[in-house]
């Protein structure tokens, strides 16, 4: 089965771990033949993801329930009717074979509608614990998939299928190995907070090269994602000790900052977690302590299990903890090269391909439908 002919609207958005899966399905499914649709919010951060990748974007006005003040709340419940019958237009005007929703406040609306007008639905579940849109939603849709095995154990039984996270082909194509730096050659640095940046990251990670590179003598090259409102005290602290750096609020190429690293740090988002293992790059976790239900902990668990990561909390993530840690690192190549093979091993290079199959079955006859 191919998505040849059919049309799939993709729903959800909010923050990149929702959109870059949704990318990397939708670029899968068109590869196919298919044809893709996307609905979001308006003022989320797919009105500039989504159009500047080629994909075509309706959004809806839709509020948010989870990390908003109570009367935000109230706006979001009382507005939902309102979107609900929005997404049902769209849905009736493209006329989706399957609807996809990707997560996040902004899938619900098209989600609701679609089954309503029992055009059938997949959710799909990036974190190892569930957000509460797709714990609301979970019920409703006709399958849930998932990128931790953890979980599918909070849906109903048979109901989720654990497919792993997509991301884009060009992580899925052949990726370099990893291998130490020559004598002469500095070791690549890669750090970012995810889609938003991370200010701890500001405050620790300077500090602590600066540190390492006067204690230890260890030549080191740094590519750091900063807020807008951090880059220039990132970059004159770099410059200031003469440590080549390239500090941009968003890199545009991570397979380029990926292929370069020869260790990462990052937080634990779930397409974080999915490309160090598709590049099978070591990296030192810091999930982000406020996140819901403390889901980045949970998503760096089965990486750090393998020995394709190091966690740290953020609240001993500090000055004097990292350098020593880059210390033992960085004296250690051989160290990181096992990390990063352990890291490949949790690859799910067919993850997209299992989603497409999973929501064509959905599509199937009924006796010809199998499991993926």
């Amino acid at each position: 089965m191919t998505p040849a002919g059919k049309r799939l609207l993709l729903a959800g958005g909010g923050t990149g771990g929702h959109l870059f899966p949704a990318l990397a399905v939708a670029d899968a499914w068109e590869a196919g033949g298919g044809e893709t649709l996307f609905v979001g919010a308006q003022g989320g951060m797919e009105c500039q993801l989504i159009p500047a990748r080629g994909k075509r974007l309706i959004t809806l006005e839709i509020g948010r329930l989870k990390g908003s003040g109570p009367l935000d709340r109230i706006r979001t419940l009382a507005g939902l009717p309102l979107a609900v019958t929005a997404a049902r237009r769209v849905v009736r005007e493209f006329a989706p074979h399957a609807v996809l929703g990707m997560g996040g406040y902004a899938s619900a609306p098209a989600v609701t509608a679609a089954r309503l007008m029992g055009v059938p639905t997949v959710l799909h579940e990036q974190n190892a614990i569930p957000g509460l849109t797709n714990r609301l939603l979970g019920r409703l849709a006709n399958r849930v998939l998932t990128g931790f095995a953890q979980a599918t154990t909070f849906f109903p039984p048979g109901h989720a299928l654990e497919t792993g996270n997509p991301v884009g082909a060009t992580f899925v194509h052949p990726f370099p190995p990893l291998t130490p730096p020559a004598p002469e050659e500095p070791f690549h640095l890669l750090i970012f907070g995810g889609s938003q940046g991370a200010h701890v990251f500001t405050e620790v990670v300077p500090e602590a090269i600066i540190r390492l590179h006067r204690t230890t003598g260890l030549r080191v090259t740094v590519r750091q994602q900063a807020r807008p409102e951090d880059l220039e005290t990132v970059r004159a602290r770099y410059a200031q000790a003469g440590i080549p750096a390239q500090t941009e609020p968003f890199f545009q190429n991570m397979v380029s900052a990926y292929r370069e690293a020869h260790l990462v740090i990052a937080r634990a988002g779930a397409s974080s977690i999915a490309e160090l293992a598709a590049t099978g790059r070591p990296a030192l976790l810091v999930p982000y302590p406020f996140a819901a239900d403390d889901h980045q902990s949970a998503n760096a668990r089965p990486l750090t299990t393998a020995g394709g990561a190091w966690t740290c909390a953020q609240k001993e993530f500090n000055v004097s903890w990292l350098t020593g840690f880059l210390t033992d690192r960085l004296q250690d190549p051989n160290g990181l090269i096992q990390a990063g093979h352990q890291a490949r091993t949790l690859a799910r290079p067919r993850a997209a391909a299992d989603m497409i199959t999973a929501i064509l079955q959905l599509l199937a006859p009924q006796g010809t439908r199998s499991h993926v």
